[in-house]
């Protein structure tokens, strides 16, 4: 596992070691303009930050959805998302503990 960020020239080769299962097509997949060139964003994202900046980044994340809750997009929708990136920081920190 990855634990400091490397060079973004460096990510896209190393970013596929992070793939989880498919995600299933909800509200919650990412829409196509978070992919580029067969690669997620959240991936490229991971792969650069490195693992503890990446799990920070989900925290704020789901923190700036928690306190807008239903009030931009529909409740349900507003907490997939954050069903999301919690999964993202579990798999990330699950990955961690496993390397150790």
């Amino acid at each position: 596992m990855q634990d400091s960020p490397i060079e973004p020239q460096d990510a896209i080769t190393i970013c596929n070691q992070y793939r989880g299962p498919a995600v299933k097509e909800t509200e919650s997949a990412s829409p196509d303009h978070y992919r580029k060139g067969g690669h997620e964003c959240i991936d490229i994202c991971r792969a650069v930050l490195g693992d503890e900046a990446f799990v920070s980044g989900c925290r704020m994340i789901m923190l700036q959805y928690l306190w807008r809750l239903g009030e931009k997009d529909e409740s349900v929708k507003e907490a997939r998302k954050i069903e999301t990136y919690a999964r993202w920081m579990r798999e990330t920190l699950e990955s961690k503990e496993l390397s150790k």
